[in-house]
């Protein structure tokens, strides 16, 4: 990592590690015909009694598939691969190998029955022991919620239900994938304990992030020229960082110029620009160092061009050789729009509203009380107070329900409970979040200073 003033350099690796993944690829991805090449290539080798050799290969498959995108025949081939690992890891007499290869599978398919026709009976067997030790692990809960909702959800292959869901899984770990038609798959790898395994995707952006290559990637929906302006908070999040340089080639007056800003990701705010010409190419390493110092200090110097930023919707001004940037120009955009159910402030009226209905009830068991009180017969009495017995139960099921619809527009909307932070205070990221678990019975506090 190298440091200019306040300025930290993220390696490739780094970068991937912050965007979700930990392993770096140090060979080209294979696609599923060469996988399930090599899968053949591992029974065979079961079949010659050659079970050390079988393992690598059901391994190199494993891995393999980590990097697939989602498909019914990458899952086939997953489970078909664990099976085996287990056969031949059994056949080496490895019994803790082999129960966490068959468990992979029966975690997510406690009914499977294996073939006499393609295992060996002591295989079976084997197999049918693991099965019979499944109830003993113990289970975690799992809740997956998405970006819009109504994503497919399944684990390791296994189809669980559609999001918002929640459930148990036995404790382990799993590749869940989250799938809808419109916002794309995103496939998550998750580990199940005692605590609440919590997964939240936002899925357009998840499915964006290409982290296989060499450098990693977050590709531009079609048709668009730059992030969406809801993205760059989720970046920003997820590379736990507040302000990022960006840095790239864009046409200005008319010419070729290397450009740079610095981005207030949580705002998505520019808070710095400037650029340079490149028509030089003896200075053009000291031209980015002053570009980059001044983009990182405010300070600028050399041949370097500021944008004087103004407010949003006025045209930036150039200014040539040493200029401090002012006032930030907030760049506009439709942020990610919510249907109604998923606005408390609509659920909001409707409790409202039969609370209100709840109460005008209320208030007509109370007269129709008062009329019994003046009538003399017993079948007078009786016929009133019968009707404000009526209303009063009409007037505990409006409260009832107007609440539940309330809370309902709560759990539906979290983001009324998370404080935005105001304009003009300190940039320490500082934030307080109250959130209810509505499934588990309970108040969570978090706060990041």
């Amino acid at each position: 990592m190298r440091v200019l003033d306040d300025l930290r350099w993220l390696s490739s690796r780094e970068l991937r590690e912050r965007l979700g993944r930990h392993d770096t690829p140090n060979e080209p991805r294979l696609e599923l015909d060469q996988i399930d090449s090599l899968f053949s290539e591992g029974h065979t080798l079961t079949y010659s009694f050659e079970y050390a050799k079988a393992v690598n290969a059901f391994q190199r498959v494993l891995e393999g598939l980590l990097r697939l995108p989602d498909s019914t025949r990458r899952w086939v081939l997953f489970v078909k691969a664990y099976l085996w690992l287990g056969v031949a890891k059994a056949a080496l007499k490895d019994e803790d190998g082999s129960r966490e290869a068959f468990l992979r599978v029966l975690k997510t398919r406690p009914g499977m029955v294996l073939s006499t026709q393609d295992f060996a009976p002591r295989f079976i067997e084997r197999f049918e022991e693991v099965k019979k030790a499944l109830p003993d692990i113990p289970r975690g809960k799992i809740a997956v919620d998405s970006e819009p909702p109504g994503a497919a959800v399944s684990a390791d292959g296994a189809p669980l239900g559609k999001t918002p869901w929640i459930g148990e899984l036995p404790h382990g770990s799993y590749l869940l994938v989250v799938s809808h038609p419109e916002a794309g798959t995103v496939v998550r790898p998750v580990e199940v304990g005692p605590e609440l395994c919590r997964v939240s995707l936002q899925l357009a952006f998840e499915s964006s992030l290409d982290l296989d290559g060499s450098v990693p990637l977050v590709r531009l929906p079609a048709g668009m020229e730059d992030l969406p302006v809801q993205w760059w908070p989720w970046l920003s999040a997820r590379l736990g960082i507040q302000r990022l340089i960006v840095l790239g080639n864009k046409p200005v007056q008319g010419r070729e110029q290397v450009f740079g800003a610095l981005v207030d990701m949580g705002r998505y705010r520019r808070e710095r620009e400037g650029w340079l010409d490149p028509s030089e190419p003896e200075r053009l390493e000291q031209d980015i160092a002053d570009l980059l110092r001044f983009l990182a200090t405010g300070r600028a110097q050399g041949r370097l061009k500021v944008a004087k930023l103004a407010e949003a919707g006025s045209p930036p001004t150039d200014v040539t050789g040493p200029a401090a940037a002012t006032a930030p120009r907030v760049l506009t955009g439709v942020s990610a729009a919510r249907p109604w159910y998923r606005k408390w402030w609509t659920w909001a009226m409707g409790g409202a509203a039969l609370a209100l209905a709840g109460a005008g009830c209320h208030l007509g068991a109370v007269y129709w009380d008062q009329q019994a009180e003046k009538h003399t017969t017993v079948a007078a009495i009786e016929h009133d107070r019968d009707i404000a017995r009526s209303l009063r139960g009409v007037a505990i099921a409006g409260y009832a329900v107007g609440g539940a619809v309330l809370i309902t527009g709560f759990i539906l909307d979290p983001t009324i409970f998370r404080p935005t932070k105001k304009p003009g205070t300190s940039n320490t990221q500082g934030a307080l979040a109250v959130e209810i678990e509505p499934f588990f019975g309970g108040v969570m506090v978090t706060g990041r200073f």
